[in-house]
């Protein structure tokens, strides 16, 4: 995660806002489903309590990390079905 942030900072007013916030978008993506993955892994060994708060800990951490971007990192994600397509 320290990482990421180092680097989104550096490319922060390098690129265009719209590059920006692409890659910010992926990036905290990954940052998430690594939490999400180490909170799993934490369950296993300490128990649920453990995980969720090594999950809540981080998350906010993120959250807060990322608000001097100013960005929207909401993304809507759509998935069309042609399955019946061939019938008509």
């Amino acid at each position: 995660m320290r990482s990421v942030l180092k680097i989104l900072s550096k490319i922060f007013r390098v690129v265009e806002p719209r590059v920006f916030e692409d890659i910010a978008l992926q990036s905290v993506q990954s940052c998430t489903k690594c939490l999400k993955d180490g909170a799993a892994y934490i369950q296993k060994r300490r128990g649920v309590l453990d995980a969720d708060l090594f999950l809540v800990k981080h998350l906010l951490t993120l959250r807060e990390q990322l608000s001097p971007f100013d960005i929207d990192l909401r993304s809507v994600e759509r998935q069309l079905d042609f399955s019946d397509a061939g019938r008509a």
